[in-house]
């Protein structure tokens, strides 16, 4: 587990890239790869206790019949453990978020989400997490999602281990 320096400020920039794996025939994305980047704010409180401001942008690939946009992100998110309950690899998170319209001219979306993570080891987490969204009409009314947080150093930059 990495240590955190209590009541400081940090900050990291999160790259993305989605791979198109779903049938955009079906509506299932648009069948391009899209990428981005996400800027976090982090305030620790405690090395379990920590809030984070999130502010990103993603490039979003095109479909010939939507007229889809890039997509601005800002969002807060908490994260916490219960002490004595696998208090260094369990963690809890809640996120509120928003995102702008995913189509010119359609509606943004603010959702939020619960969920946990589990560090499996010092580079791998498991995470799923469950959440809805909060406009009317709704885009996607609830939402679910499962995956994993794999973190490396640059291959420029060795690790003591």
């Amino acid at each position: 587990m990495q240590t955190v320096d209590v009541a400081r400020w940090t900050g990291s920039l999160v790259a993305s890239l989605k791979i198109p794996t779903a049938d955009e025939d079906r509506g299932l994305g648009t069948g391009k790869v899209d990428g981005g980047a996400v800027f976090v704010i982090t305030k620790a409180f405690t090395e379990t206790r920590k809030l984070l401001f999130n502010v990103g942008y993603t490039i979003v690939g095109s479909v010939s019949e939507v007229q889809l946009q890039d997509q601005l992100f800002f969002g807060l998110a908490g994260e916490t453990s219960i002490p004595s309950l696998a208090e260094e690899r369990l963690q809890f998170v809640a996120e509120v978020f928003g995102t702008t319209a995913e189509e010119k001219g359609g509606p943004g979306d603010i959702q939020g989400h619960l969920g946990v993570r589990y560090r499996v080891g010092e580079d791998l987490i498991l995470d799923a997490a469950i959440g809805r969204s909060f406009t009317s009409p709704p885009p996607v009314e609830f939402f679910a999602t499962v995956g994993f947080t794999w973190t490396f150093d640059a291959p420029w930059k060795c690790r003591n281990r």
